[in-house]
Protein backbone atom coordinates (compact mmCIF):
# COMPACT_ATOMS: atom_id res chain seq x y z
CA UNK A 1 0.00 0.00 0.00
CA UNK A 2 2.68 2.73 0.61
CA UNK A 3 4.00 1.49 -2.22
CA UNK A 4 1.30 3.06 -4.63
CA UNK A 5 0.61 5.93 -1.73
CA UNK A 6 4.43 7.33 -2.83
CA UNK A 7 4.83 5.93 -6.29
CA UNK A 8 4.69 9.84 -7.36
CA UNK A 9 7.73 11.57 -5.27
CA UNK A 10 9.41 8.32 -6.70
CA UNK A 11 8.31 8.96 -10.44
CA UNK A 12 9.35 12.63 -10.15
CA UNK A 13 12.72 11.43 -8.18
CA UNK A 14 14.89 12.27 -11.48
CA UNK A 15 18.36 14.16 -10.19
CA UNK A 16 21.74 12.31 -10.20
CA UNK A 17 24.67 13.29 -8.26
CA UNK A 18 27.87 11.46 -8.68
CA UNK A 19 31.57 11.64 -8.76
CA UNK A 20 33.72 9.06 -9.39
CA UNK A 21 37.55 8.90 -10.12
CA UNK A 22 39.99 6.58 -12.23
CA UNK A 23 39.52 2.71 -12.42
CA UNK A 24 41.95 -0.14 -13.33
CA UNK A 25 41.59 -3.63 -14.04
CA UNK A 26 41.28 -6.50 -11.67
CA UNK A 27 43.39 -8.92 -12.20
CA UNK A 28 41.64 -11.32 -10.16
CA UNK A 29 38.66 -11.50 -11.51
CA UNK A 30 38.68 -9.20 -15.09
CA UNK A 31 36.19 -6.46 -13.84
CA UNK A 32 36.60 -3.22 -12.93
CA UNK A 33 37.84 -1.09 -9.71
CA UNK A 34 36.01 2.52 -9.16
CA UNK A 35 38.35 4.35 -6.75
CA UNK A 36 35.40 6.70 -5.32
CA UNK A 37 31.50 6.68 -6.16
CA UNK A 38 28.49 8.74 -4.57
CA UNK A 39 25.02 8.10 -5.57
CA UNK A 40 21.66 9.87 -4.62
CA UNK A 41 18.72 7.34 -3.61
CA UNK A 42 14.95 7.99 -2.78
CA UNK A 43 12.86 5.19 -0.96
CA UNK A 44 9.28 4.43 0.29
CA UNK A 45 9.33 2.42 3.86
CA UNK A 46 6.08 1.15 5.54
CA UNK A 47 5.69 3.89 7.59
CA UNK A 48 6.87 6.99 5.48
CA UNK A 49 10.01 7.74 2.64
CA UNK A 50 13.55 9.32 2.88
CA UNK A 51 16.02 10.60 0.66
CA UNK A 52 20.07 9.85 0.90
CA UNK A 53 23.46 10.23 -0.19
CA UNK A 54 25.87 7.47 -0.54
CA UNK A 55 29.56 7.90 -0.28
CA UNK A 56 31.62 4.75 -1.60
CA UNK A 57 35.79 3.91 -1.04
CA UNK A 58 36.34 1.26 -3.48
CA UNK A 59 39.72 -0.79 -3.07
CA UNK A 60 38.39 -3.91 -4.56
CA UNK A 61 35.21 -5.16 -6.49
CA UNK A 62 34.17 -7.85 -3.72
CA UNK A 63 34.23 -5.25 -1.14
CA UNK A 64 33.05 -1.27 -0.51
CA UNK A 65 33.17 0.85 2.30
CA UNK A 66 30.68 3.95 2.48
CA UNK A 67 29.33 6.83 4.14
CA UNK A 68 25.58 7.72 4.11
CA UNK A 69 23.38 10.14 4.79
CA UNK A 70 20.15 10.24 4.46
CA UNK A 71 16.58 12.35 6.16
CA UNK A 72 13.28 10.11 6.32
CA UNK A 73 10.42 10.29 7.47
CA UNK A 74 8.54 8.18 10.25
CA UNK A 75 4.88 7.98 11.07
CA UNK A 76 3.01 6.17 13.39
CA UNK A 77 1.79 2.37 12.55
CA UNK A 78 -1.83 3.48 13.17
CA UNK A 79 -1.85 6.75 11.34
CA UNK A 80 -4.85 7.07 9.22
CA UNK A 81 -6.10 10.15 7.11
CA UNK A 82 -9.45 10.79 7.56
CA UNK A 83 -11.96 13.51 6.37
CA UNK A 84 -13.76 15.93 8.63
CA UNK A 85 -17.27 15.12 10.03
CA UNK A 86 -18.88 17.80 8.35
CA UNK A 87 -18.96 19.65 5.21
CA UNK A 88 -16.94 23.05 4.45
CA UNK A 89 -15.17 24.24 1.86
CA UNK A 90 -11.96 24.36 3.19
CA UNK A 91 -11.84 20.94 4.87
CA UNK A 92 -8.76 19.22 4.49
CA UNK A 93 -7.93 15.41 5.50
CA UNK A 94 -6.43 15.24 8.92
CA UNK A 95 -5.16 12.45 11.04
CA UNK A 96 -7.48 11.83 14.33
CA UNK A 97 -4.73 12.00 17.86
CA UNK A 98 -1.76 12.72 16.11
CA UNK A 99 0.53 15.53 17.76
CA UNK A 100 3.33 15.38 16.05
CA UNK A 101 5.33 14.77 13.10
CA UNK A 102 9.17 13.43 12.94
CA UNK A 103 11.79 13.06 10.87
CA UNK A 104 14.86 11.73 11.58
CA UNK A 105 18.46 12.20 10.08
CA UNK A 106 21.02 9.79 10.12
CA UNK A 107 24.27 9.55 9.48
CA UNK A 108 26.23 5.70 9.25
CA UNK A 109 29.01 4.00 7.93
CA UNK A 110 28.77 0.41 6.18
CA UNK A 111 30.30 -1.80 3.65
CA UNK A 112 28.81 -3.39 0.89
CA UNK A 113 30.08 -6.73 -0.36
CA UNK A 114 29.24 -8.78 -3.57
CA UNK A 115 27.42 -12.20 -3.52
CA UNK A 116 27.71 -13.38 -6.97
CA UNK A 117 30.66 -12.61 -10.14
CA UNK A 118 28.46 -14.40 -12.38
CA UNK A 119 25.64 -11.80 -13.11
CA UNK A 120 28.06 -9.32 -12.72
CA UNK A 121 30.23 -10.01 -15.48
CA UNK A 122 27.14 -9.60 -17.76
CA UNK A 123 26.34 -6.30 -16.42
CA UNK A 124 24.38 -7.16 -13.32
CA UNK A 125 25.54 -6.87 -9.80
CA UNK A 126 23.88 -8.46 -6.74
CA UNK A 127 25.07 -7.55 -3.42
CA UNK A 128 24.90 -7.20 0.22
CA UNK A 129 25.48 -4.34 2.33
CA UNK A 130 24.57 -3.09 6.01
CA UNK A 131 25.25 0.42 7.90
CA UNK A 132 25.22 1.61 10.98
CA UNK A 133 25.55 5.07 12.79
CA UNK A 134 23.74 7.66 14.89
CA UNK A 135 20.41 9.15 14.06
CA UNK A 136 18.58 12.72 15.32
CA UNK A 137 15.36 12.96 15.93
CA UNK A 138 12.99 16.44 14.69
CA UNK A 139 9.94 16.25 16.64
CA UNK A 140 7.66 18.82 15.18
CA UNK A 141 3.70 19.92 16.55
CA UNK A 142 1.17 18.58 14.09
CA UNK A 143 -1.43 21.56 14.35
CA UNK A 144 -5.15 21.29 13.27
CA UNK A 145 -7.46 23.42 11.85
CA UNK A 146 -10.48 24.07 14.59
CA UNK A 147 -13.29 25.61 15.04
CA UNK A 148 -13.13 27.02 18.52
CA UNK A 149 -15.96 28.57 20.86
CA UNK A 150 -16.50 31.79 19.65
CA UNK A 151 -17.07 30.06 16.03
CA UNK A 152 -13.91 31.50 14.78
CA UNK A 153 -10.99 28.93 12.89
CA UNK A 154 -7.63 28.61 14.28
CA UNK A 155 -4.74 26.37 13.86
CA UNK A 156 -3.61 24.82 17.26
CA UNK A 157 -1.37 21.88 18.76
CA UNK A 158 -1.92 19.65 20.84
CA UNK A 159 -2.02 20.83 24.82
CA UNK A 160 -3.42 19.87 28.02
CA UNK A 161 -5.54 22.85 27.89
CA UNK A 162 -6.70 22.62 24.01
CA UNK A 163 -7.03 19.13 24.38
CA UNK A 164 -10.86 18.97 24.55
CA UNK A 165 -11.22 20.67 21.13
CA UNK A 166 -8.02 18.83 19.55
CA UNK A 167 -9.90 16.11 20.15
CA UNK A 168 -13.07 16.83 19.39
CA UNK A 169 -14.25 15.83 15.94
CA UNK A 170 -16.77 18.12 15.55
CA UNK A 171 -14.84 20.88 15.64
CA UNK A 172 -12.19 19.80 13.46
CA UNK A 173 -12.09 20.94 9.97
CA UNK A 174 -8.69 19.50 9.09
CA UNK A 175 -4.75 19.58 8.74
CA UNK A 176 -3.00 22.42 9.84
CA UNK A 177 -0.05 23.92 7.74
CA UNK A 178 3.06 22.05 7.26
CA UNK A 179 4.92 24.31 8.67
CA UNK A 180 3.30 25.55 11.36
CA UNK A 181 5.81 24.76 14.67
CA UNK A 182 9.02 24.84 13.37
CA UNK A 183 10.03 27.21 16.19
CA UNK A 184 8.87 24.18 18.55
CA UNK A 185 10.62 20.89 17.06
CA UNK A 186 12.01 18.93 19.76
CA UNK A 187 15.28 16.76 19.20
CA UNK A 188 15.68 13.03 19.80
CA UNK A 189 19.12 11.58 20.16
CA UNK A 190 19.15 7.57 18.40
CA UNK A 191 20.72 5.24 16.73
CA UNK A 192 19.84 3.49 13.42
CA UNK A 193 20.96 -0.02 11.95
CA UNK A 194 20.29 -0.96 7.71
CA UNK A 195 20.57 -4.00 6.03
CA UNK A 196 19.47 -4.56 2.25
CA UNK A 197 20.35 -6.17 -0.94
CA UNK A 198 20.75 -4.27 -3.94
CA UNK A 199 21.08 -4.93 -7.60
CA UNK A 200 22.93 -2.70 -9.90
CA UNK A 201 21.53 -3.26 -13.44
CA UNK A 202 24.44 -1.19 -15.18
CA UNK A 203 27.67 -2.66 -14.20
CA UNK A 204 29.52 -1.37 -16.87
CA UNK A 205 27.53 1.48 -18.58
CA UNK A 206 28.38 5.39 -17.82
CA UNK A 207 25.24 5.42 -15.17
CA UNK A 208 24.47 3.47 -12.04
CA UNK A 209 21.05 2.20 -11.76
CA UNK A 210 20.29 0.33 -8.77
CA UNK A 211 17.14 -1.05 -6.48
CA UNK A 212 17.97 -1.82 -2.95
CA UNK A 213 15.36 -3.30 -0.47
CA UNK A 214 15.82 -4.29 3.13
CA UNK A 215 15.15 -3.64 6.65
CA UNK A 216 15.82 -0.26 8.56
CA UNK A 217 15.50 0.32 12.59
CA UNK A 218 15.28 3.72 14.18
CA UNK A 219 16.19 3.56 18.17
CA UNK A 220 16.02 6.37 20.37
CA UNK A 221 16.17 7.22 24.05
CA UNK A 222 12.62 8.41 24.74
CA UNK A 223 9.45 7.23 22.97
CA UNK A 224 8.71 9.10 19.63
CA UNK A 225 5.57 10.79 21.07
CA UNK A 226 3.18 10.82 17.65
CA UNK A 227 0.18 9.66 18.59
CA UNK A 228 -2.19 10.49 21.64
CA UNK A 229 -4.34 7.74 21.16
CA UNK A 230 -2.03 4.91 20.76
CA UNK A 231 0.99 3.55 22.36
CA UNK A 232 4.30 5.19 21.07
CA UNK A 233 7.51 3.43 20.80
CA UNK A 234 11.48 3.87 21.44
CA UNK A 235 12.01 1.47 18.33
CA UNK A 236 10.81 1.87 14.82
CA UNK A 237 11.70 -0.79 12.21
CA UNK A 238 10.87 -0.49 9.02
CA UNK A 239 10.82 -2.71 5.42
CA UNK A 240 12.21 -0.03 2.39
CA UNK A 241 12.54 -0.06 -1.46
CA UNK A 242 15.06 1.94 -2.62
CA UNK A 243 15.69 3.57 -5.76
CA UNK A 244 19.63 4.38 -6.23
CA UNK A 245 20.97 6.50 -9.42
CA UNK A 246 24.27 8.19 -9.99
CA UNK A 247 27.03 8.34 -13.15
CA UNK A 248 30.54 6.51 -13.62
CA UNK A 249 33.23 8.83 -15.91
CA UNK A 250 35.87 6.71 -17.83
CA UNK A 251 38.66 8.40 -17.97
Amino acid sequence: MFLRKYIIPLLLFGFISADLAAQKKSSESGGFIYRRASTVGVKLHSNGWGIEADFYKTNDIFKQKFYRFEIINIRHSKEKKQQPGFSRDITRPYVFGKINSFLAVNATTGRKMMLGEKGRKNGVELSWNYSYGVSLGLLKPYYLLVVKENELLEEIPYSAEEAGIFLNRGRIIGRGRSLLGLDKIKLRPGLTFKTGVTVDYAVFDEFIQAIEAGIQINAYLQRTELMLTETNQFIHPNLYVKLSLGRRFYN
